[in-house]
């Protein structure tokens, strides 16, 4: 996972054979992009798609091409020949001995005949992507499948799903600390392309396999007044419905007829609503709105994101990814994000805390030479990108995690217990939080802070002062019994006894030093939120809330959700900070190519992953991990360091 969101957006429109349809891809908090689309718009009919990898992009890549590329030939002529499809190129992929897969959800759309006015649908899904269907109003058209979808969800739990299962010869594990099931204890979908590992029993057919990618086939209907959408699982990852998915298109879409706007609109709101995985979010409308073309027109839009972590390797390389789907170098996109928010900046209603982050992101980049558009300030940023090898922090938040992890479960020399990490504060003194209504008045007198509806749980509660900020009256706050982070007026909080007696009342911020009777709040593990993720990268959207931005010596925000740097800030251990990028001249010394630059005896690869607890590339070899010696199990991820929707390690046992 990466210490900040990679939200640049790659947006591609087509427009056509009396077809409109917008994608968008944003990469998120994943390591890298490993979504890949199909948009084939024919006179009679077209085809659309979205594949969802895991464990890299090579499978979803491979299919979408050659999906593509036999769809061309001619439109398949019905079930039968579309699942047989399906599962030739899934057997072309294993062939081709790469280990990785990715899920696939397909819309074939006829346009209607001999005067009809309905629009004949033909599903095919395999895995965990959606097909949606919406109304104009905001409605969506209610269909069979998961939440209210076309399509249904292939889980190993699901009844048929885990029957078919058994049956091959797999089973399939119940999920451990709240996690999902899983085929063979591994795969959390139970139906997907690639996989290998996972069609190695059953037959003789390849759809008699634990894992497979016969296609779940579909019929349904529509008139032109409706719209289609194709999502990945990380649409719907976090707190976004299916509903409210097609409620927020339409209503994009009732303002403006731009459906590449609408669908980037879906992938922002999924990273908002608390998703960590890559977002993919395609909008096909069945008409132009205007005379039908005989060619299909493309265009392509890159909106590139915050620069927020410019001297992360693994965001930079993440970064770099997104340009480069885009067409863009990283030094072009760096150069465009920068007059992007100078423009900003010059614009009226910016709020206080905006204008901070914009400027905090320009103090990053630095001071480019040459006016706006000349060749000197693209050299100027070429020369960056050059340089950012030497600026690179050394980030061990990995292995940090996984000793916080043992020390987390008293693990350690002997099996002894071990002690927790100490907070940020050395004095770490207990509060108490003022009541609802006061807490919401101060905080949105404060120009620093902003009322999130989420702030109500700690209203009363008590809890532990992190760091205290002089500068604008302020209060890094952790609430256990809301194992919630936030930053808080400090004149909001009291100091507090957690004893038991009458010496345990509130004291004024006046009674200063520490109460006898205060203790240290241990940090608690939220519950995972997805399919793919190891128990302590759960969704924490609402565990921590962004509401201040980083500043002065704070380094990286610990209130980052799901970023390693979060979680360590939360139990109080190091916090990993990313140092200000000197400005550059145009003319500065030589300096190493490219900028991924590994850090010293981690092992780490050119995107910033570590060895341990991780597969080689080259086939199923593990080094050990840390948790290994200490709790006997191993992690399982892709190359690409992404969970390949594999099994997190069991968890340990105290005694």
């Amino acid at each position: 996972m990466l210490p900040k969101p990679v939200e640049t957006v790659v947006i591609e429109r087509h427009v056509g054979k009396g077809f409109r349809t917008g994608v968008a891809e944003m990469n998120g908090w994943r390591n890298n992009m490993e979504d890949a689309h199909l948009i084939h718009m024919d006179a009679a009919w077209g085809m659309f798609g979205v594949f969802d990898g895991h464990g890299g992009d090579q499978c979803s890549r491979f299919v979408a091409d050659r999906m593509h590329e036999e769809i061309s030939k001619g439109c398949p002529q019905d079930d039968a020949a579309f699942k047989k499809l399906c599962l030739r190129i899934d057997k072309e992929f294993l062939d081709t001995k790469q280990d990785s897969g990715t899920t696939g959800t397909m819309c074939i759309v006829h346009k209607p005949t001999s005067g009809s006015k309905k629009f004949r649908l033909r599903l095919a899904n395999v895995g965990d992507s959606r097909v949606l269907l919406g109304r104009r109003d905001g409605s969506i058209i209610s269909g069979s499948g998961t939440d209210q979808g076309l399509t249904t969800d292939h889980k190993p739990d699901h009844p048929s799903e885990r029957e078919r299962i058994y049956r091959c010869g797999g089973h399939v594990a119940t999920g451990e600390m709240g996690g999902p099931a899983r085929v063979n204890g591994e795969l959390s979908v139970s139906r997907c392309f690639g996989d290998a590992r996972h069609k190695e029993t059953g037959g003789p057919g390849p759809e008699d396999h634990p894992v497979t990618a016969d296609p779940e086939l579909h019929i349904a209907d529509c008139t032109e007044a409706d719209f289609l959408l194709l999502v990945c699982d990380g649409i719907s990852e976090g707190d976004f419905p299916n509903p409210a998915v097609v409620k927020l298109v339409a209503n994009r879409l009732a303002r403006s007829e731009d459906v590449g706007a609408a669908a980037q609109a879906v992938c922002q709101k999924a990273i908002e609503a608390g998703s960590k995985d890559n977002v993919t979010c395609m909008v096909v409308l069945l008409t132009e709105g205007g005379p039908v073309k005989d060619k299909v027109e493309k265009s392509v839009e890159f909106m590139p994101g915050q620069l927020s972590s410019p001297t992360n390797e693994a965001f930079m390389t993440a970064y770099e990814g997104m340009a480069k789907r885009g067409g863009l170098t990283l030094a072009q996109a760096a150069e465009m994000r920068y007059e992007m928010v100078v423009e900003s900046m010059t614009r009226s209603g910016v709020t206080l805390l905006k204008a901070k982050e914009m400027r905090a992101e320009t103090d990053a980049i630095g001071i480019p030479q040459g006016p706006k558009g000349s060749s000197e300030r693209s050299a100027w940023f070429r020369n960056w990108e050059k340089r950012l090898p030497e600026n690179m922090v050394t980030d061990d938040s990995e292995n940090e995690l996984m000793r916080y992890m043992i020390a987390r479960q008293g693990l350690g020399a002997g099996g002894g217990s071990v002690g927790l990490p100490k907070a940020g504060n050395p004095n770490g003194r207990r509060v108490r939080v003022a009541d609802l209504a006061t807490l919401r008045r101060t905080v949105n007198e404060s120009p620093v802070l902003k009322w999130d509806a989420r702030m109500s749980q700690l209203a009363g509660s008590e809890g532990q002062v992190q760091e205290d900020d002089p500068s604008d009256g302020t209060s890094h706050v952790f609430c256990e019994s809301a194992n919630m982070t936030a930053w808080l007026p400090t004149s909001t909080l009291s100091d507090y006894d957690g004893g038991s007696s009458s010496a345990s009342a509130p004291k004024s911020r006046a009674q200063a030093g520490t109460p006898p009777g205060t203790r240290q709040l241990p940090p608690t593990i939220p519950t995972p939120a997805r399919s793919d993720q190891h128990p302590w990268q759960g969704s924490m959207t609402a565990d921590m809330m962004r509401l201040k931005p980083a500043g002065g010596n704070r380094g990286t925000s610990p209130l980052t959700p799901n970023s390693s740097a979060s979680l360590m800030s939360q139990s109080g251990a190091r916090l990993i900070t990313a140092p200000r990028l000197p400005n550059m001249s145009a003319t500065g010394g030589p300096a190493e190519q490219g900028y991924r630059a590994t850090s010293p005896g981690s092992g780490s690869s050119a995107a910033g992953i570590r060895s341990n607890g991780l597969r080689s590339s080259a086939g199923r070899h593990r080094t050990s991990s840390p948790l290994d010696s200490a709790i006997g199990n191993r992690t399982r991820q892709g190359p690409a360091g992404r969970p390949s929707r594999s099994a997190p390690p069991r968890p340990p046992v105290c005694t």
